[in-house]
C-alpha cells in the first residue's frame, strides 16, 4: 500500500466532517420573518404553495419568493407572488364579488316586489267594486222610488184631466137648468101658446074675459126666478089689466123654450119695446160670466208662458204682455189667480238647474224633479247655431221659496251649480 492512497483517503476524512459542520451552522444562522396577510371577505382560503401545512395567521418563513393563492365562493379568486426579504411582511387582500352569482336573487327580490305591488293593487281595486256595488244598490232603490213616484204622478195627472173633462154649471148653464126644472112647471099647462098665434086678442083683452084671472093664478111662481129685476113693464090702460098679468107669467112660459118666451114678449105690446124674460136673462148673464172667467184664465195662461220663455223670447213679446196684464187687473181686480200672476209679472224668482244638448237628459232632471214635487220647465235657447235645452225650476214670487228649493235640490242631487235668477218687470 502506498503512502498517495492513505494520504487520499485520510484527505476525504477531514473534509467530510467539515462540510457537515458548515451546513448545520448555516442552517441555523438562516433569518425568519413573519407573514401575514388579510383577506377580504374573512373567510378567504389562503394557500402558499411552497407549504404543504395550510395557512394559519399568523407564520414565519425564511426568506425567499412564495406563490400565494386566495380564494372564497362568490368571489373571483386571486393569485400572485410575494417576496420576503429581510422584514417581515402583511398585505391586504380584497376579492371582487362575482355580480353573476347575486343576479337570481335581485331579480327574484324584484319580482316579489312587483308582486306585492300587484296584490294591493288587487285589494284596491275589491274596495272600490264594493263601493260601486254598494252605490248600484243606493240608485236602484231611488229608481224604484222614482218610478213609484212617477206613477203616482200619472195617476193624479188622469184624476184630475177627468176632473177637467167633467162639466161645470158655470160653463154650461143650460145643462143645469134641465137638470133642476123651476117649481112652476106644472103650471106650465095653464099658460098655453095659443095666445100668441092671436096677438091682437092677447094685447086687448075684453074685461069679461076670463083669461086675467087664470093667468094670475100662476103669479106666485114668479118669486122663485132667480133674476135681476126686469126693465119697466109697459104700463097698460086702466081698463085693460090682462097686459101686466101675462107679463108676470111670462118666465113659466119662457122656461122651456126662448121661442116661445119671444112670442110671448111680442104678445104682451106690439107697439112698444119687448119685455125682457127673466129666467133667459138671468142664464145669459152665467153665459158672459163663464165667457169672461175663461177669457181670464186664458190670459193668466199667457202670462204664465211669457213669463217661463227664455229672456230673448221674453223681450220679443214684452209689449203684448204688458198691455194684457192691464187688460186682466182691469177685468178681474179681485181674482186670485189675476193676483198671483201679476205679482210675478212684477218679481218673480227662478232656479237654473241644468243646460243639456240632449232632450233626453233633460226629461231625466226633469224627471227627477217632479219625483221631489217641484215645478219644472224648459227653455230654449240656441248658441253658435245648436238648440240648448235649460232646464229651470219655479216660478217663485218669494226669494225664500226659491232658496229652500235649491236646497232640496243639493241635498238629493248632490249638485253645486244650480243658479238662482231674479226677474223684474
Amino acid at each position: 500500500m502506498s503512502y498517495g492512497i492513505v494520504g487520499l483517503a485520510m484527505g476525504i476524512l477531514w473534509v467530510q466532517p467539515f462540510t457537515i459542520q458548515a451546513a448545520h451552522a448555516e442552517e441555523k444562522t438562516s433569518p425568519r420573518f413573519q407573514f401575514t396577510l388579510v383577506t377580504e371577505p374573512t373567510d378567504a382560503k389562503v394557500q402558499i404553495h411552497e407549504l404543504t401545512q395550510p395557512y394559519a395567521s399568523p407564520v414565519t418563513l425564511p426568506e425567499g419568493r412564495y406563490h400565494i393563492s386566495v380564494t372564497a365562493p362568490g368571489y373571483k379568486g386571486e393569485h400572485g407572488t410575494v417576496e420576503i426579504k429581510g422584514k417581515d411582511w402583511s398585505g391586504l387582500v380584497r376579492l371582487t364579488p362575482v355580480p353573476s352569482a347575486t343576479a337570481p336573487e335581485a331579480s327574484q327580490s324584484a319580482i316579489d316586489g312587483a308582486w306585492e305591488k300587484i296584490r294591493k293593487e288587487q285589494n284596491l281595486l275589491k274596495e272600490e267594486r264594493t263601493k260601486l256595488e254598494e252605490k248600484a244598490g243606493q240608485l236602484a232603490k231611488e229608481k224604484e222610488k222614482l218610478a213609484q213616484a212617477m206613477a203616482k204622478l200619472d195617476l193624479d195627472a188622469k184624476e184630475l184631466a177627468t176632473r177637467c173633462k167633467e162639466p161645470q154649471p158655470a160653463v154650461n148653464p143650460t145643462a143645469s137648468t134641465s137638470a133642476k126644472p123651476s117649481p112652476a112647471a106644472p103650471a106650465a099647462p095653464v099658460t098655453p101658446k095659443v095666445p100668441a098665434s092671436d096677438p091682437t086678442a092677447s094685447a086687448k083683452p075684453s074685461p069679461a074675459t076670463p083669461a086675467p084671472t087664470t093667468v094670475a093664478t100662476a103669479a106666485p111662481v114668479t118669486p122663485k126666478v132667480p133674476a135681476s129685476d126686469p126693465p119697466a113693464s109697459p104700463k097698460p090702460s086702466p081698463a085693460t089689466p090682462a097686459p101686466a098679468a101675462a107679463a108676470t107669467a111670462a118666465p113659466v112660459a119662457s122656461s122651456p123654450a126662448p121661442a116661445a118666451t119671444a112670442s110671448v114678449s111680442t104678445a104682451i105690446s106690439p107697439d112698444s119695446t119687448p119685455v125682457p124674460v127673466l129666467s133667459v136673462a138671468g142664464a145669459g148673464n152665467n153665459v158672459a160670466g163663464a165667457s169672461n172667467n175663461m177669457e181670464v184664465k186664458e190670459g193668466v195662461q199667457r202670462i204664465l208662458t211669457h213669463l217661463q220663455d227664455a229672456p230673448a223670447q221674453q223681450k220679443v213679446n214684452a209689449a203684448a204682455m204688458k198691455t194684457l196684464i192691464k187688460n186682466l187687473v182691469a177685468t178681474a181686480p179681485n181674482d186670485a189667480e189675476v193676483q198671483r200672476v201679476k205679482q210675478l209679472y212684477d218679481e218673480r224668482y227662478l232656479l237654473y238647474v241644468g243646460t243639456f244638448s240632449s232632450e233626453s237628459k233633460a226629461d231625466d232632471l226633469e224627471n227627477r224633479l217632479r219625483a221631489l214635487a217641484l215645478p219644472s220647465f224648459r227653455q230654449q235657447f240656441q248658441i253658435q247655431g245648436q238648440k240648448m235645452v235649460r232646464v229651470c225650476v219655479g216660478l217663485f214670487a218669494q226669494r225664500q221659496e226659491a232658496v229652500n228649493a235649491l236646497n232640496a235640490i243639493q241635498r238629493e242631487f248632490n249638485v253645486q251649480d244650480v243658479i238662482i235668477r231674479k226677474f223684474n218687470k
